[in-house]
């Protein structure tokens, strides 16, 4: 995919720490919106959505403030939002923390399904400024390997639905309706379908797998197509 709009959304508390990425970052043209939390950096990107001037590529500091008892709480929840908005926004996740001070299995179980790259700025190989330019290319970075925290962060993020409840998820999503889904479910009127499909969209509201539904069909639908393989369903 061809990006032209060169505006980094860059999401950093840290004075020092800014001045370094921007230290590697100003010599490449980037035009570089910065926010030091939440609030501001959503606001920031609805503002651009809205005047024209899209966000193209997001940088996440992951240990924003405020909470000390898990320094990763808000960088996550914020990337969420993020994504919510738009499905193929680039986005790296970073961290000054050492791999020792970072739950590296839940980091995993959250921010792959969401596409979204992830460095320790301590390891790093590449400048910043390089690594983003293959996160703009749409290349998906993780740093250290996952492969040995793949098994451990699947476990950390277990499927939210149940046999019944993906097979009738399957079903809306091949285009059938509710009379036609009853058909093919032994035992299952169009009610029993209706009641499954509510359960479905509470279960994942709940679980922060979707958010606040606006057209229940289509978002369950784009729910389903990305994250069935994930979960091993058909």
């Amino acid at each position: 995919m061809k990006r032209t709009d060169h505006t980094l959304l860059l999401v950093e508390n840290s004075r020092l720490q800014l001045a370094s990425l921007k230290q590697d970052l100003d010599p490449l043209g980037w035009q570089i919106i910065h926010c030091t939390d939440m609030p501001t950096a959503l606001n920031a990107y609805d503002q651009g959505e809205r005047s024209g001037n899209h966000i193209g590529l997001a940088a996440v500091d992951l240990g924003l403030p405020p909470s000390a008892e898990d320094p990763l709480q808000i960088g996550p929840k914020l990337i969420r939002a993020l994504r919510q908005r738009d499905a193929d926004l680039p986005i790296l996740a970073y961290t000054g923390l050492s791999p020792q001070a970072t739950p590296y299995d839940r980091l995993l179980a959250e921010l792959l399904p969401l596409k979204v790259s992830f460095v320790y700025l301590r390891r790093m190989g590449p400048t910043f400024a390089e690594l983003l330019d293959l996160v703009w290319q749409d290349f998906v970075i993780l740093s250290p390997g996952p492969s040995d925290y793949l098994r451990r962060a699947v476990a950390n993020r277990p499927d939210p639905l149940n046999d019944k409840l993906w097979e009738t998820l399957a079903l809306l999503a091949q285009g059938h309706n509710y009379q036609e889904i009853a058909n093919k479910l032994e035992g299952v009127g169009v009610e029993g379908v209706r009641a499954r499909i509510n359960q479905i969209k509470e279960m994942l509201i709940e679980k922060e797998e979707l958010k606040e539904y606006e057209r229940e069909r289509e978002d369950l639908i784009k729910w389903y197509r990305q994250h069935h393989v994930r979960f091993h369903r058909p």
